[in-house]
């Protein structure tokens, strides 16, 4: 009996590390959006430093779409009331956050006036056009907004930086403690070989204990003796 006991604890001693599953790494699904904290956040169309669109509008976030090293995908705009549009972010230039941001991206409309030189008497002589503003670039020391109209992304030349308000929800939910609980890490289910592994464990602690409990419970062949004497 001790023997059974002994075999039945080393059975469970053994599968316990097995059965016990991992945390998956699913950083993009817990911090689904990541805000840009400073006025120097790049937004790039492709892996690459040299391919910068604009500068992401300060405290606004993007939604994060895949996890990579440097670089990671990203997606700004919701598609609705902002245009969305796929690129890049560098990884260390964008910050994480735990929470749904609860407007995340820059709804900004502006409007530019245009002259018209040469009108003849009676024409407009000025233009105007709304466009959805996106963000800010440079070249050389002129500015250029980066911006999105009838159903085209490009750049108008700009004076200045266009007044917003500022997204600061991500400061009060890091430093104010407003930030929900974050869930416990999912587990991962059991991989093909552990599975194989547990099955073949289980069958040989059940054959070795059943062998030596009815091996030991098993009485011993008595043999008849004979009433016949020689």
């Amino acid at each position: 009996m001790k023997r059974l006991f002994c075999l039945i604890l080393f059975a469970a001693l053994f599968l316990t590390p097995l059965l016990q599953t991992r945390p998956v790494s699913a950083r993009a699904a817990e911090n689904e959006y990541a805000v840009a904290a400073t006025q120097e956040v790049w937004f790039y169309s492709s892996p690459d430093e040299a391919c910068g669109l604009f500068l992401l509008p300060k405290s606004y976030y993007v939604k994060i779409v895949e996890e990579s090293e440097p670089f990671m995908k990203v997606e700004y705009g919701d598609g609705v009331r902002v245009p969305r549009i796929e690129g890049y972010c560098k990884r260390g230039s964008v910050t994480p956050v735990p929470f749904t941001p609860a407007r995340p991206f820059l709804d900004k409309k502006v409007t530019l006036t245009y002259t018209l030189s040469g009108s003849f008497e009676g024409e407009f002589d000025s233009l105007e056009k709304t466009f959805s503003y996106l963000g800010s670039t440079f070249r050389g020391t002129a500015r250029y907004w980066y911006v999105y109209a009838d159903g085209q992304f490009g750049y108008v030349a700009a004076e200045g930086e266009p007044e917003y308000e500022l997204n600061v929800d991500y400061l009060t939910n890091d430093t104010a403690g407003g930030s929900p609980e974050s869930p416990d890490p999912p587990r991962s289910p059991l991989t093909g070989v552990q599975i194989a592994l547990v099955c073949i464990a289980v069958c040989a602690a059940l054959a070795v204990s059943a062998f030596v409990f009815f091996s030991r419970k098993t009485p011993p062949v008595r043999r008849e003796e004979s009433d016949d004497f020689v």
